[in-house]
């Protein structure tokens, strides 16, 4: 973590009070899993290309996601067949 944590503070901030000024509407989101072993590699390639967000001095934030769903898993399956409202 402490890597990490270095890692971060090469890269250039962005705050909350300015991402108003990024364009957000028309962003793609892509989603990676990478094991941690990769994870400093990636940033050491990037930090000249990508802000990082800083919010009250922390770059490295929690985060959790609760997801309910019933057993059989038909809400994600609703969601994987195109269904909207669910």
């Amino acid at each position: 973590m402490d890597e990490l944590k270095s890692l971060c503070k090469g890269f250039t901030t962005i705050g909350l009070s300015d991402m108003g000024a990024v364009r957000l509407m028309n962003r793609r989101e892509v989603k990676y899993t990478v094991h941690r072993r990769v994870l400093p590699l990636i940033l050491k390639r990037i930090v000249n290309d990508y802000h990082i967000l800083e919010m009250e001095r922390q770059h490295i934030m929690p985060y959790r996601s609760v997801y309910f769903d019933t057993r059989d898993y038909r809400l994600y399956t609703s969601h994987q067949n195109g269904k909207l409202n669910r």
